[in-house]
């Protein structure tokens, strides 16, 4: 059974507690061996050293990447239990848990990932990650109660949201003519066309027979019309 404990590319998915545990009966149940991918998730991302201390438990075999290096350089490495290890020294041919690569046991990627794991037990960076990451959670579930009170008061002021202040209706109070003022865009009204959304050059319609248009540059003369203006 392989499993990630944080599911990376499916979207970020944190698992439910006690599930890795769960898991891990259920193939001792079966005989099954319990494989982890922390490639993603190990090495203090989580706030645990790797993802399934949050369960208490250990997987049979644990692949690992990314964090074992810190990202200086490409390093990997699988992580087996003693039954595991003992297993393959009994095979009378590999003699020994064996799998080879060109670039397998670089002494140059090996060195930085033992001081990498210097660091991070000197500077304690597994705890600095789990105080961070509670920190983060809580800021975001704060602004999360703020967007949905939010949203309440924009129902109860019976306003839509446009990029302002939430539940506030701006009124058009610059002046009607000149680049002055920030109210809303000039409209005219026009009965005979059917109400569709549609634009064409200087403007469009709403729906509701408005004609927009996008910019005009002239005044309003006494009479109420557009003397001058630009598409």
């Amino acid at each position: 059974m392989i499993v990630e404990p944080l599911l990376g590319l499916g979207g970020c998915v944190v698992l439910p507690k006690g599930f890795l545990a769960r898991l891990r009966a259920l193939c001792d149940e079966h005989g099954a061996l319990l494989i982890l991918d922390e490639v993603f998730c190990g090495f203090g991302r989580t706030g645990r050293m790797f993802g399934f201390d949050h369960d208490e438990i250990a997987p049979d075999l644990v692949t690992l990447s990314k964090g074992i290096s810190g990202g200086y350089l490409p390093l990997a490495a699988v992580g087996a239990t003693s039954t595991i290890k003992r297993s393959f020294l009994a095979e009378p041919i590999a003699q020994g848990l064996r799998y080879g690569h060109t670039t397998g046991g670089h002494a140059v990627a090996a060195a930085v990932a033992n001081a990498v794991l210097d660091v991070m037990a000197d500077e304690r960076l597994v705890e600095n990650s789990a105080a961070q990451g509670a920190r983060l959670l809580a800021g975001l579930k704060s602004a999360g109660g703020q967007r949905r009170r939010h949203r309440r008061a924009w129902s109860r002021a019976g306003g839509r949201h446009r990029g302002r202040q939430p539940g506030v209706r701006r009124r058009h109070r610059g002046p009607r003519c000149g680049g002055g003022g920030d109210g809303p865009p000039r409209a005219r009204r026009h009965p005979d066309r059917a109400p569709a959304h549609h634009h064409h050059r200087g403007g469009r319609h709403d729906g509701r027979g408005l004609h927009l248009r996008r910019r005009a540059t002239g005044c309003l003369g006494a009479a109420g019309r557009l003397t001058e203006s630009a598409p």
